[in-house]
């Protein structure tokens, strides 16, 4: 709460300052700025510099409501139910690899676009610093600072892709789970609205009707596992980029 009171009370001046901000369970403070504090909120939001991160399952983050405005960037974090306490003290978030926060696919795609913007610019700093200093770049250089701006993009492109291949698995996964669900119900369809057949005439009935364990969950699943195999592949080889 006080970093997103920080930040929105700065002057225009010093706002030119800000590379980032990140703000985390905090309760939405928007309402209560000043015009002229609103105002900051809004350009360093605009400019994705403000990433304000609410877990809706904490008491203390409140205010955030659909359509209402705030300080930064939502990013909603996806958590388990924990105790009072540790919801607020982040112990229902999932953690990346780096100890960042998992975000959902709209977050990441915000928080890839953020993490390029702001290592191209330092990347480019780079670039002046040594052509200023020296006159120019020699070979060498150009080649770092070349294979420096395509590492950071290919990394942009992985964090972005992952929040894809995540979500697309999780389809996957739930199609075969519904598959099965959904030849469980119908069988049970078919023994109530027809108790007075036997279960192998229940299945004849229903295969008539082409509603068959293949068709319903066999050949779906088959082709869940199959894309769901794809996806994990994909996800596997963006891992092992460097």
């Amino acid at each position: 709460m006080n970093a997103q009171y920080a930040v929105s009370d700065l002057s225009d001046k010093d706002s030119l300052r800000i590379a980032g901000g990140f703000f985390y369970e905090g309760p939405n403070i928007y309402g209560v700025l000043s015009p002229k504090q609103q105002a900051t909120a809004d350009a360093l939001t605009k400019l994705n510099k403000l990433f304000n991160y609410v877990d809706s399952k904490d008491i203390i983050a409140i205010g955030y409501g659909s359509g209402k405005l705030s300080v930064g960037n939502i990013i909603r974090i996806n958590s388990k139910k924990v105790g009072l306490i540790d919801q607020h003290m982040w112990g229902g978030c999932d953690f990346n690899k780096d100890g960042s926060i998992k975000a959902p696919k709209e977050g990441s795609l915000q928080l890839a676009k953020y993490m390029v913007t702001q290592q191209l610019s330092a990347i480019d700093m780079m670039r002046k610093s040594l052509m200023k200093s020296g006159g120019g770049l020699s070979k060498s250089e150009e080649i770092f600072l070349d294979a420096s701006e395509a590492m950071v993009i290919t990394q942009g492109m992985k964090q972005t892709i992952s929040g894809e291949i995540t979500e697309l698995k999780q389809m996957y996964t739930d199609g075969i789970k519904n598959a099965g669900d959904l030849w469980r119900t119908t069988k049970s369809n078919a023994e109530n609205t027809g108790s007075h057949l036997s279960y192998g005439e229940c299945i004849d009935a229903l295969a008539r009707g082409n509603a068959t364990e293949s068709s319903i969950v066999r050949e779906p699943v088959r082709v869940y596992e199959e894309k769901l195999a794809k996806a994990t592949k994909i996800s596997r080889n963006y891992d092992e980029l460097n």
